[in-house]
């Protein structure tokens, strides 16, 4: 049989393994489908170079893409315990008179519920819903980034948003995420979450991601921030202790939430 061909068919198996099974060794695959581990390790490597798996010490993940997002109703409703615990890690980090950016993430309105109502702080907020409830916070100042309204993240954003956003600087930027790759960074279903994420980020001093463990071994449509721009990352216990490792190698500050 020709190289190529034997190589395509080799690579088509494993994928479809990893489809199935999600993660899996590379002695395993090597012993199924009759290669050397060497092999098998090139083959996942030009997979990972490709954004189609994660590696980790002897074996890979599949990245599945995930392209289309929920409404926010529908995705307040999911995970609620891991947003809570990554919630409580958070608030931890907003000081006394602090400059704070949420995004319109769920987590991030897990966060603001959080935070105690006699702290003095402003908070900058692409959320509606966020800043409605940032808002009956006596001490807390709310900026609300103007713009078009998208009925179905419940965030405004737009071009003229982000020009305004770049009038302000930040201590800290809260960002949600539809999925992270840890090899390449956070994944956003359109192009306007991932400027909006990138806007918050750019003028703050910290940036920390806080995602749950469903966040991880996905893709999705468009790159948001890069991981070397992730200064923190919050999530809970759920999450594999191979991703925290591939994390805390990659020099980012991976905080557990129990």
């Amino acid at each position: 049989m020709n190289n190529s061909i034997a190589k395509n068919k080799r690579q088509s198996k494993i994928i479809n393994i990893l489809k199935e099974e999600e993660i899996v060794s590379v002695t395993s695959l090597a012993e199924r489908l009759h290669y050397s581990e060497m092999t098998i390790r090139r083959d996942l490597k030009y997979f990972e170079t490709n954004g189609l798996v994660l590696r980790f010490h002897g074996g890979a993940t599949y990245l599945k893409p995930d392209y289309i997002l929920p409404s926010f109703d529908e995705r307040i409703g999911r995970n609620r315990a891991e947003k809570r615990k990554i919630a409580r890690a958070a608030v931890k980090y907003i000081t006394i008179d602090s400059i704070v950016c949420f995004d319109g993430g769920t987590t991030a309105l897990a966060i603001v519920n959080f935070i105690p109502d006699h702290l003095q702080f402003t908070a900058i907020s692409t959320g509606l819903i966020a800043s409605s409830v940032l808002s009956q916070k006596q001490n807390c100042s709310v900026i609300q980034v103007g713009g078009t309204i998208d009925n179905l993240s419940k965030t405004v954003f737009d071009s003229t948003s982000e020009n305004f956003i770049r009038n302000f600087t930040a201590d800290i930027a809260f960002i949600c995420c539809r999925a992270i790759d840890v090899t390449r960074g956070t994944f956003e279903a359109n192009i306007t979450y991932s400027n909006e994420k990138n806007a918050l980020s750019n003028i703050s001093a910290t940036t920390i991601v806080v995602a749950d463990y469903t966040k991880f071994n996905h893709t999705s449509l468009c790159l948001g921030l890069p991981i070397n721009e992730i200064d923190i990352l919050i999530t809970d216990d759920k999450t594999p202790s191979h991703i925290i490792k591939s994390l805390n190698n990659q020099g980012i500050e991976t905080i557990i939430a129990t």
